[in-house]
């Protein structure tokens, strides 16, 4: 994966089977998404040990690069329902879990944040960035087979 532009990056996993939604980057061996402008990112990281499970379909991954961070762990299910490895964060998949993630995606995630309100009016380019909603995202399909 390449980026022309820096930025935090998340990739999102919606598998054949159908409770099958996963945030996989970052994850819990891996919690260093930023990337710079022009830097290739190799996923998955060769620590990652990563198996396709089936059944037999097609998977989906979104990627996402956000120009500040976003926060997402508000999605996750509790520990007991992660994937085999227990590294990637696994999420309920439904209709409004999926509009959950795309409301956090266009927001910062520290939106909540004074700075970000600017009541205080000192905003500068450093607080701008940090609290963009600027991002771009792409959707990749995969055929699983036997």
């Amino acid at each position: 994966m390449h980026s022309d532009r820096a930025g935090f990056v998340y990739v999102f996993y919606r598998g054949s089977q159908p409770d099958s939604l996963y945030l996989l980057f970052p994850n819990q061996l891996d919690g260093n998404n930023a990337i710079a402008a022009g830097q290739d990112l190799q996923l998955p990281r060769a620590a990652w040990a990563v198996t396709a499970l089936g059944p037999v379909g097609t998977d989906h991954l979104l990627v996402m690069v956000a120009q500040s961070a976003r926060d997402f762990s508000t999605l996750s299910l509790p520990a007991e329902y992660v994937s085999q490895t227990g590294a990637f964060n696994k999420i309920r998949p439904t209709p409004a879990a999926v509009t959950r993630i795309a409301q956090l995606a266009t927001l910062s995630a520290a939106a909540s944040k004074s700075a970000c309100s600017g009541a205080d009016g000192k905003r500068d380019l450093g607080v701008a960035n940090k609290c963009s909603s600027t991002f771009g995202a792409g959707m990749v399909s995969v055929d699983e087979i036997d």
